[in-house]
């Protein structure tokens, strides 16, 4: 059976990790969010209290009260900030521990006495609204302008069915959306990074779906035998040092089994087509195409390279 090779020496496939270098555009670590010190963890589709754009926001009713109950830290605080966004009203955070939560509004101590405080219950297993100190008597926020607790890791819960049925989904398309569904303008910046974590939450990260291609690979190699499939490496580096443990995949190829056998009965033509690869990472995968007797296209291998340089087609 082919095995992988880094240049002239074979990988250890339970060892290694594939990272890639090249990012486009900014990153979601740019985005610094208002009156949220904390570091969020971005909530699931399945999360209790996340709406998306497949369902209509108008005409639900959003509120707060003592003794709600969630699943999770992360489903309290959507909750908490989509009361907030609906109600055109503003907090921020007071304190933020693994098993306690609490906010109150940015107007506390002036004309504003709202407060809440949550906590997770060791009983009942679960999140729940201990106290809510008055209601919000503050004047709502005009919405015709972003709102400061609609960060982008609310704006991916609301966008991740969305995301999932067009991954293609312009950026302008998820601003129109949200303002049409909230009724806030948010940034250009803040929409892409939504939309980014809504790929997450959806898909999985980047850099986690390039370490299972070798692993996904070697199961097409062992589903079926006579498949090959080489790549090339480097070592990845830090401020000048190496580390072993991972590497820069810049080339990656491989060809099926039944690809290889056909092309006995195929005439004596190869070409070789490319497409851009438009994603977080820019490449571009080859692919060698051949005719059989019927004039149908016949694909031969594949190839995800840095671009149609000759260097790669050699």
């Amino acid at each position: 059976m082919d095995s992988w090779y880094s240049g002239e020496s074979s990988l250890n496939t339970e060892k290694e990790t594939i990272i890639r270098d090249m990012v486009h555009e900014f990153s979601a670590d740019d985005e610094q969010e208002e009156y949220i010190p904390e570091e969020q963890t971005f909530p699931t589709s399945s999360n209790d209290n996340v709406q998306s754009f497949s369902r209509t926001t108008h005409n639900i009713h959003f509120d707060l009260s003592e003794g709600m109950s969630f699943n999770s830290k992360e489903s309290t605080l959507n909750a908490i900030k989509q009361y907030h966004i609906h109600q055109g009203y503003n907090f921020m955070v007071v304190e933020s521990k693994p098993n306690g939560y609490t906010a109150h509004c940015i107007h506390y101590n002036n004309d504003c006495q709202w407060r809440i405080r949550a906590s997770f219950t060791k009983i009942r297993q679960q999140w729940e609204i201990k106290k809510i100190e008055a209601p919000h008597t503050c004047l709502n926020t005009s919405v015709s302008v972003d709102h400061k607790n609609l960060d982008s890791s609310q704006i991916a819960s609301f966008v991740v069915n969305s995301v999932k049925a067009n991954p293609s989904i312009p950026i302008k398309t998820i601003i129109a959306e949200i303002k049409n569904q909230l009724g806030y303008s948010v940034t250009y910046k803040k929409a892409w990074v939504a939309k980014q974590k809504a790929f997450v939450m959806e898909f999985g990260d980047w850099d986690e779906s390039y370490n299972h291609l070798q692993r996904w690979l070697q199961v097409v190699q062992d589903s079926v035998p006579g498949t090959v499939v080489q790549y090339i490496t480097r070592t990845y580096v830090v401020d000048g040092v190496q580390d072993e443990s991972n590497y820069i995949l810049e080339r990656v190829f491989w060809s099926f089994k039944p690809c290889i056998e056909g092309f006995k009965y195929c005439k004596p033509i190869v070409q070789v087509d490319g497409t851009f690869l438009t994603g977080k990472y820019h490449s571009t995968l080859l692919t060698a195409i051949s005719q059989d007797g019927n004039r149908n296209i016949f694909p031969l291998a594949f190839v995800i390279v840095e671009g149609e340089t000759k260097e790669a087609l050699i």
